[in-house]
């Protein structure tokens, strides 16, 4: 059931510009892994709705935005940068994470809609990883959703843009 659109605004903004949000906030993270998946936050998040900042904030808090996500002892990657189910859950990619684990933030999960169902974004943000576990959490995802939310795009696109173009004249003087 999709009851969004590719249309949906929020806060004033499309998908598409939310989307462009959340990379360039990753982006703007040293590349965090996470970049390039904004549309996967923002279609999930609308279509559950939730914030679409919420999840990537967690990301952010519990390793860096797929910087130091969970692993298997191998050393292969579960797709989860989230700490979702204390690193003990895998999945197939980062869309599908995002994917259900935003659908039970937002109380859609059969399986943990007691723990999440019915609550604010305070509530999700307090169940996930309690005070008692960790006190500055909360301050923490919501001081991420704020500056995800007051990224500006074409600051850091233009700035990726002057890095591209450096790396690439730098890459050609060296080479001829």
């Amino acid at each position: 059931d999709n009851s969004y659109t590719a249309d949906t605004i929020v806060n004033g903004l499309t998908q598409l510009q939310r989307a462009q949000k959340i990379d360039a906030f990753f982006t703007s993270r040293e590349n965090a892994p996470l970049a390039g998946y904004g549309i996967y936050f923002v279609q999930a998040a609308d279509k559950y709705g939730i914030s679409d900042t919420l999840l990537p904030a967690i990301s952010i808090i519990e390793s860096s935005g797929g910087k130091e996500a969970c692993r298997f002892k191998d050393g292969t990657l579960k797709y989860n940068a989230f700490g979702w189910g204390g690193c003990t859950i895998a999945f197939r990619s980062y869309p599908e994470a995002i994917d259900i684990i935003t659908k039970s933030l937002a109380g859609h999960d059969p399986k943990t809609e007691r723990h999440y169902k019915g609550k604010t974004i305070d509530q999700v943000i307090n169940t996930y990883n309690p005070p008692s576990i960790r006190s500055d959490y909360h301050y923490l995802v919501t001081y991420v959703m704020k500056k995800i939310a007051n990224t500006d795009t074409v600051t850091i696109a233009s700035k990726a843009t002057a890095e591209t173009k450096q790396t690439l004249e730098s890459t050609f003087s060296t080479a001829f």
